[in-house]
């Protein structure tokens, strides 16, 4: 299972799909940008392989550094392009699929909301979380997001919202 950092990553790498009972979310293809906010709490789950190699010491300062980082609000901005091939396709999350572990549901769907729950399981380290998709208009995107991660012993939990808009129909990303 993956920490709230990659979890914000992931949330707005889109990958199209198609499915008979999903339907496209209505946006316009082109050049967007996504400003996304991301707030944990808690530690991050460890395997028991890494955490028997930690001294105490180890463990308080991993332990401290997480709380340190729940504390403030992280936000990025991303620029990202929907090309044309992909707009009447409907979009689902790219959260490392069953193959690692990741099974997404697609609880609902209409051209304006979609809601996607996930659950996760990677050896001892289980998670869960709900993310809610609308699109306000074929410009803006509102996304949030809800996670938990756990072992059984340490649990991390995340919530994260975003905001996505068109900027125009022209891709041109720059690094």
């Amino acid at each position: 299972m993956a920490t709230g950092s990659l979890f914000g990553l992931a949330l707005f790498t889109f990958t199209a799909i198609w499915a008979a009972d999903i339907q496209p979310l209505d946006l316009k293809a082109g050049l967007w940008e996504t400003t996304l906010t991301v707030q944990t709490s808690g530690v991050p789950p460890m395997p028991p392989g890494v955490l028997a190699k930690l001294s105490p010491e180890q463990r308080a300062k991993i332990e401290a550094k997480a709380k340190a980082a729940g504390e403030v609000p992280k936000t990025t901005v991303k620029r990202s392009c929907l090309e044309e091939k992909d707009v009447n396709k409907p979009f689902t999350l790219m959260l490392g699929g069953d193959g690692r572990g990741c099974k997404q549901t697609v609880a609902s769907s209409s051209a304006t909301k979609r809601e996607i729950r996930v659950e996760c399981s990677n050896n001892s380290v289980k998670g869960s979380g709900t993310i809610q998709m609308e699109a306000i208009g074929p410009e803006n995107l509102k996304v949030t997001s809800h996670w938990f991660t756990t072992d059984g012993t340490r649990t991390m939990k995340m919530t994260s919202t975003a905001t996505a808009k068109w900027l125009g129909p022209i891709c041109e990303l720059h690094d």
